[in-house]
Formats: C-alpha cells, sequence, structure tokens
C-alpha cells in the first residue's frame, strides 16, 4: 500500500474475504500520527476517558 493515503473507505472498510467476518472498529477519535502532539493528544483524551486510535505508518 505505499503512496495510497489512508481514507474512511480503506480504514474502516477492513475485511476478511476468506471468513466474510468484519473487522470494523468504533472509536470516538481517531489520531493520526504517533508524533509528539498526536500522542499527548491521545493521553489527554484518554485521560477523559475517551476511546482513542492512534493510526501510524512507521513501526514503533
Amino acid at each position: 500500500m505505499p503512496n495510497e493515503s489512508l481514507n474512511a473507505s480503506n480504514v474502516f472498510s477492513c475485511q476478511n474475504h476468506e471468513r466474510g467476518e468484519s473487522n470494523i472498529q468504533e472509536h470516538e477519535v481517531i489520531i493520526v500520527g504517533s508524533g509528539p502532539a498526536g500522542s499527548l493528544c491521545a493521553k489527554a483524551l484518554k485521560q477523559e476517558g475517551i476511546d482513542v486510535l492512534i493510526l501510524e505508518k512507521d513501526k514503533l
């Protein structure tokens, strides 16, 4: 998937076609990027009890 931008269709339409199982997850907030700003934002939201998902293109 290099050079392919993330969008709602390829983030939320994850499906295992062999088994026919849906892999859709719901979150209150999705943060793109786990750098300093994304991490601090996620931490602050999580401390307020908000369900957060962080998306990162690089391996951590």
